[in-house]
Order: structure tokens, then C-alpha cells, then sequence
């Protein structure tokens, strides 16, 4: 009789613990929702307290990236419309109508909220006559291309006197940060160094910040007036790809005083924008072996700007750390691009 008890309890013991194991290796769930208000797309990531608690969120317009504990399982809703992959820890999601992004943590329930603010669409910029855009390709007004053998030449002609470096963010604007890295602190790390190889070249440049400090939309745009070649905004993509912005002049900026006064000043300047994104985008392909995202978006400071204005977003991960030779490496292939390289 003993020993059939001692079994069965054995028996027990072995269940329990099988299940025990079971449970403890289940594979937490992470929902997706997207919901969409007033030029806002609000997107709620939610999960167990431990996964949102330990996640490190990195996030920008161009993408959105989520590195959790453990492994999980995803569930979206219908609603959810955002390109969306997983593999192992790691989430990300590519939103295709934003050009700014913020994101913070809360509790009860437990869940990641990343607001994303959405462009503005001009009704009359969508007529027939307006050209297909493709992802990744700028694709300039039928009435304004250009035969390759001239742009070819004009990318060859590129020249600059004088040349404004805007550093992303700064102050209490931290922008994204991943680990113990700010872009802040990054992009005007970059900047600086970009600035002294320049002038090394014999360039003329202008730095709209030099610390950590917050500075307007509207002083770092008016910082390149119509004495300056080019502007150039430095910042840090959530993506693992860089990025050329230029701006889209065919949609309303969200600020009154751009469409007011400066929108026409950068339709001046569009077509040396274009140029100078585009021997930018090759100069990094060509030292990276990597495609590189290009967009026209209607980001206020570009189209604030009396010059050419092109924003380069560098890839920005835990996996970056932008040592000093990762930073030579990409201050050398911006300057490679300008054609100011002997």
C-alpha cells in the first residue's frame, strides 16, 4: 500500500512540475491597436508588466523599434494598417504618413503608446497632373525633370561656399535614445566634426547649436538665409537604414508661417535640394553597400528654409554606439557626396 501511494504521489509531483515547466515557457503576447484623431495616429503596444517594463523603444517618423526581454507572440487588430514585423525580441513598425514621433510608458494596464504626428495633405497637390511617387524615389514634377546627362553634370557641379549644419534636438529635447546613447548628443557630435572637416576644405560653416541647448524650428531654418549653399539637419532614424528628406512643396506645412512666407523661398531651392539628397544618397550607398530611404516630406524647417535644405537621418539602435570611427566614417561619406573630397 505504501509503495502505490508513494508512486502515485511521485506521479503527482512529476504533473505538477510538467506543468509548472509549461506555463513558465509560455510565450507572452504583445497586442497591437492603432487609433487616428486630429492629424494624430496613436499607437498602443501592450503587454505584462515585465515586458513593457524592460522594453527599450526606439522612435522617429521614419520607423519604430522595440526590443523586448523575451520572445513573444503578436496580435493586431483590424484597425492596425502599419507594416509590422517581429523576429525573436524584437518589434518593428514602419508608419508611411508621419514626420514626428514621441513615445512614453504606462501602466494598468501595462503598455508602450508611441503618438505619432501624421503630414498634412494639400487637396490641391492631389490633381492627375501631379506624378506618381514611389517608395524611395523622389520623383520631381513631369515639368522640372531633367534629361540623366544633365543631372548627372549638375551632381558634378555641386559647389559650396557656405554651408549651415543643423544638429537635431538638443536641450531638453533628448530626441531618441537607446542605452545610455542621446541623438542629441550624437547628431551634434557629428556635427561638429562634420563642420571642422569642411572648413578644413576651405568651406564657410555655420552651426545652429554649438552645446546642448533647445533652439526653435524657425531659428535653425532661419540660420541658413539666402547666403548659404546648403543646410544640412542632422538626425537619428529609428530604422537600420540611413535617410535623405527633402521637402514636399506640393503639401501645406504644418505651421502658418511656412506657408505664409517661406514655402516659396524652398520651391526656389527644390531642385538644389534634390541634387544635393541625391549625391548624398549615393555617396552613402556607394561606402555602405546599403539602399538608402528617400522622401519628400513636408517637415516645416526644410520648407522654412531660403536655401537648399536636405535632412540626413543616420540608422540609430542598441547596436550603434557612434565611436569616434563610426562618426569619421560618416562625416567622410558626407563630404565624399558634396564633392568636397581631394
Amino acid at each position: 500500500m505504501y509503495i502505490v501511494m508513494k508512486k502515485a504521489l511521485l506521479s503527482i509531483l512529476t504533473i505538477f512540475f510538467i506543468f509548472q515547466t509549461v506555463s513558465a515557457e509560455k510565450t507572452p503576447e504583445v497586442s497591437l491597436r492603432l487609433s487616428r484623431q486630429e492629424g494624430i495616429a496613436r499607437i498602443v503596444v501592450e503587454s505584462d508588466d515585465e515586458m513593457v517594463r524592460n522594453a527599450n523603444t526606439i522612435a522617429s517618423a521614419s520607423g519604430i523599434r522595440i526590443d523586448f526581454p523575451s520572445a513573444f507572440s503578436i496580435k493586431k487588430t483590424d484597425s492596425f494598417t502599419y507594416e509590422s514585423t517581429h523576429k525573436d525580441r524584437t518589434l518593428t513598425i514602419t508608419p508611411k504618413d508621419a514626420e514626428a514621433a514621441k513615445t512614453y510608458k504606462l501602466s494598468s494596464p501595462a503598455r508602450i503608446v508611441i503618438e505619432l504626428k501624421l503630414k498634412q495633405q494639400d487637396p490641391a497637390a492631389k490633381s492627375p497632373k501631379d506624378p506618381p511617387q514611389t517608395q524611395g524615389k523622389i520623383t520631381p514634377p513631369a515639368e522640372q525633370q531633367k534629361p540623366a546627362e544633365t543631372a548627372a553634370a549638375q551632381d558634378r557641379s555641386l559647389k559650396f561656399r557656405m554651408i549651415v549644419i543643423d544638429a537635431g534636438h538638443g536641450g531638453y529635447d533628448n530626441g531618441i535614445t537607446s542605452n545610455s546613447l542621446k541623438e542629441k548628443d550624437v547628431s551634434i557630435n557629428i556635427a561638429k566634426e562634420l563642420a571642422a572637416l569642411l572648413q578644413k576644405k576651405g568651406v564657410k560653416v555655420m552651426l545652429t547649436r554649438k552645446a546642448d541647448m533647445a533652439i526653435s524650428l524657425a531659428d535653425r531654418s532661419a540660420a541658413s538665409g539666402r547666403s548659404a549653399d546648403l543646410l544640412i539637419s542632422i538626425h537619428a532614424s529609428a530604422s537600420d537604414r540611413f535617410g535623405i528628406i527633402t521637402a514636399s512643396p506640393n503639401d501645406a506645412a504644418a505651421e502658418p508661417q511656412a506657408k505664409q512666407s517661406s514655402l516659396p523661398a524652398q520651391k526656389r531651392n527644390i531642385e538644389k535640394s534634390r541634387a544635393a539628397a541625391k549625391v548624398l544618397a549615393d555617396s552613402i550607398k556607394a561606402e555602405y553597400k546599403t539602399e538608402v530611404t528617400a522622401r519628400e516630406l513636408p517637415l516645416s524647417m526644410l520648407k522654412m528654409a531660403d536655401s537648399p535644405a536636405v535632412m540626413l537621418e543616420y540608422p540609430f539602435s542598441d547596436k550603434k554606439t557612434y565611436d569616434q570611427k563610426e562618426r569619421d566614417r560618416l562625416v567622410n561619406t558626407v563630404v565624399k557626396g558634396l564633392a568636397l573630397s581631394e
